[in-house]
């Protein structure tokens, strides 16, 4: 493990259920149905999942505007969709 990927195995983890989500399903669908099926195969990997968690972004101590994040991972991984 490279010390600057502090969150390896859980970004594999996410990988991996992504392939297992597209493999079955394939493509054609809309963007929120693949969060869904994401947020399951993760769930089922006993990772927590946090769906568009609202996160504030700041900029020299300013807040600079609202993001709300796809998936966030064990509160450590944001997976964009």
């Amino acid at each position: 493990m490279h010390p600057e990927l502090t969150e390896e195995g859980l970004t594999r983890k996410a990988i991996d259920a992504f392939f297992t989500v597209y493999n079955k399903i394939g493509h054609g669908f809309l963007e929120s149905v693949y969060v869904n099926w994401l947020k399951h195969e993760l769930e089922k990997s006993c990772i927590t999942v946090q769906r568009e968690l609202p996160i504030e972004v700041t900029y020299d101590g300013i807040v600079a505007g609202h993001y709300r994040a796809d998936l966030l991972l064990d509160e450590k991984v944001i997976l964009e969709v």
